[in-house]
């Protein structure tokens, strides 16, 4: 099946963010702070730095649904450890990866307000993983 250039575009879109997602998983740190950020950063900072294994994105540009699957199953995960204020944009990033498969599928493409939406809530993702995850853990005494 032939994608149109939108749908390509929108592909491109996605897998270029997908992979640069995995690429910041797997600088990841877990901090040493007190116990509430353990809880909170720690545990979500380390399941994004384990995450990357489950992501893929050379096999979903290739097209392997396999690799969509365990994609999308992997970031819904992260929807449900992120905190609270990054939830959502987990499960936007989640949706998109499920355009793709229903795009690939020769159903409903990406509108350019979905476009966005992935873009804006992967933008945020990242932010909050460069300010909060990567910070440098303090010092053992």
């Amino acid at each position: 099946m032939r994608l149109t250039a939108n749908r390509r575009r929108w592909r491109a879109n996605v897998v270029a963010a997908l992979g640069l997602i995995v690429l910041v998983a797997s600088s990841c740190s877990r901090t040493d702070g007190d116990e509430e950020d353990i809880f909170d950063r720690g545990v979500y900072c380390e399941a994004m730095h384990t995450s990357e294994a489950s992501v893929d994105a050379e096999a979903m540009e290739q097209g392997d649904m396999g690799a969509y699957a365990t994609t999308i199953e992997t970031y819904k995960h992260l929807a449900e450890l992120a905190p609270q204020e990054l939830s959502y944009e987990w499960q936007v990033i989640a949706g998109g990866v499920q355009r793709m498969v229903r795009e690939a599928a020769g159903q409903e493409a990406a509108t350019d307000e979905e476009t966005a939406e992935f873009r804006t809530a992967y933008q945020t993702v990242y932010s909050d993983y460069m300010e909060s995850c990567l910070e440098s853990p303090s010092p053992r005494e």
